[in-house]
């Protein structure tokens, strides 16, 4: 994923794919969220030459927030680290906090947001799951979980979250729909809770 012709938004933030930039889209409008504008670079591996892409955009010059989000994968410190270098070497602005904006009055402020479960692994599956926590197809979804264990049919830990919400995204009237359609589609809630710390990280630049 090579970088946009131009960037319109005051606010930047980037997606690891397409579902991503959709979900993302979704939830920062339904949100309140102004002059944001959400990008795909294409996965983990394709960051750091996008980044270094970046600065030479037209328009990037006027960006005063630049958000960027990466699944933890196997592991959120790990996540934040390698994002981290990537800004380096991009010659950005490097945050010394996960979720905190950093970066000097000149240029954008620059924050990453890593995407993961409880235990500091996964990815944007996981959150979105912690926000569907209260819908009875949950229970569902834990016994097909528990009958898939019985028989070590699971997915890797990391990815079992995954798993998990294809498996919720199945009981909807529309089933088959990819994350960000399923959002677009209105069987989230963008006020979820969850959501909380990049809605405010986004719209506010504090995600306390």
């Amino acid at each position: 994923m090579t970088a946009p012709l131009s960037i319109s938004g005051r606010v930047l933030v980037l997606g690891e794919g397409r579902d991503e930039q959709r979900f993302f889209s979704w939830l920062l409008g339904a949100t309140g969220c102004a002059d944001v504008q959400v990008l795909e670079y294409g996965g983990k591996n394709n960051l750091g030459a996008f980044l270094k892409a970046l600065p030479s955009v037209t328009g990037f010059s006027n960006v005063a927030r630049l958000v960027v989000t990466r699944d933890a994968d196997e592991s959120a410190a790990s996540a934040f680290q390698s994002a981290c270098s990537g800004l380096r070497s991009a010659g950005l602005p490097v945050p010394t906090e996960l979720g905190v904006l950093g970066g000097a009055d000149a240029g954008p402020r620059v924050a990453v947001h890593i995407l993961c479960g409880d235990e500091g692994l996964g990815a944007l599956e996981d959150v979105v799951l912690r926000a569907v926590a209260g819908d009875p197809a949950t229970a569902c979804v834990d016994a097909l979980v528990a009958c898939l264990a019985d028989r070590g049919a699971l997915p890797v830990r990391h990815r079992l979250g995954k798993a998990k919400l294809q498996a919720w995204l199945a009981s909807r009237e529309r089933p088959g729909l990819q994350l960000g359609e399923a959002a677009q589609a209105g069987y989230l809630d963008a006020t979820s809770a969850v959501f909380g710390d990049l809605v405010r990280l986004v719209r506010d630049g504090d995600a306390q």
